[in-house]
């Protein structure tokens, strides 16, 4: 029994560190495709200190994301810590950089909470509220881009919206015709979403959560925006940056690699008229900043394919 012991933890050692090395590999291949010396070019135009503001201010955002996930789980009666949560949300804001569209960290989300012994329903539940209550916080701050709108006569969300229409006539096109262990789970994730209209406390807590994460990324534009002689109104870019975050949503892209960049230029330049080569810089420089806050999960990812960690965790919801 001793040598089966050692035989299974000499395996998962092994699986850790092929898992660390994959991780590490995959974040030298992600800084390598943003282009090393357009970032260096952008970064020498920006003082040190702004530069420290701004990573402090994306790490206040992540954590807050951290928070809004966490609230949720925690007012399901998970008896998940803020560690844990911490692990899997770091984890998956480090993966996602290499996974198809901006929600493949979810996926991975949903992996840890299930291997944290969470109720697969009530984790996807969890986080489709997580994700509506981001929505619904840009959303609030969407009318302030309006009157650019009107006057640039610029028409941004067409797209997404019918986007987002195709995606609902399929579901309701093909619904009939899912397994019905599928809709058995739909349907236990639809009532462990309505659990949450009986929890308006922890909604607001979220969504408070969500606002100082949207406030923060405001700041960082603001501020870089600055350093490169060009204004901005905070909630100018709160409006732009809400269109971008829509436009971001659009499942075609890698984490909205080249959506993001191209419509985060398109917007500031057409509707703040920024210059295109601040719009682009800001851009770059904004991606690159949400990649450093994403680093700190190359130490939690190897754990994700291990059977190690907290696994007595359970709902009872």
């Amino acid at each position: 029994m001793e040598t089966f012991t050692s035989n299974i933890n000499k395996r998962l050692t092994i699986l850790q560190i092929f898992g660390t090395i994959l991780a590490v590999g995959l974040l030298i291949f992600l800084l390598e495709q943003q282009g090393w010396q357009e970032i260096k070019i952008v970064f020498l135009k920006i003082n040190p200190w702004q530069l420290i503001i701004a990573i402090l201010l994306m790490s206040i955002s992540r954590f807050s994301v951290i928070a809004r996930w966490h609230t949720l789980l925690h007012s399901a009666n998970t008896d998940i810590s803020f560690w844990q949560t911490t692990r899997i949300t770091f984890s998956g804001l480090f993966l996602t950089n290499f996974l198809p569209t901006t929600i493949g960290g979810d996926v991975i989300r949903l992996m840890g909470a299930i291997q944290n012994k969470i109720d697969p329903s009530v984790s996807t539940a969890s986080l489709i509220v997580d994700r509506l209550i981001g929505l619904i916080g840009m959303v609030l701050v969407l009318p302030f881009a309006i009157p650019n709108l009107i006057t640039n006569q610029t028409s941004l969300v067409s797209i997404d919206t019918l986007n987002y229409s195709f995606s609902i006539q399929f579901l309701i096109k093909w619904q009939k015709k899912l397994p019905s262990k599928i809709l058995d789970f739909i349907t236990r994730v639809y009532k462990a979403i309505s659990f949450w209209k009986e929890k308006p406390i922890a909604l607001f807590q979220s969504l408070i959560w969500t606002i100082i994460h949207m406030f923060c990324q405001f700041i960082i534009i603001q501020l870089l925006l600055n350093s490169l002689g060009e204004n901005l109104a905070l909630w100018q870019i709160a409006g732009f940056f809400s269109l971008v975050y829509l436009f971001t949503l659009i499942p075609i892209s890698i984490n909205g690699y080249g959506v993001q960049e191209f419509t985060m230029t398109f917007v500031f330049s057409n509707l703040g008229h920024i210059s295109t080569e601040n719009s682009i810089s800001i851009a770059l420089l904004f991606r690159s900043f949400m990649i450093l806050a994403s680093l700190p999960g190359v130490f939690f990812v190897p754990s994700l394919f291990t059977k190690g960690g907290n696994q007595d965790k359970k709902t009872n919801l």
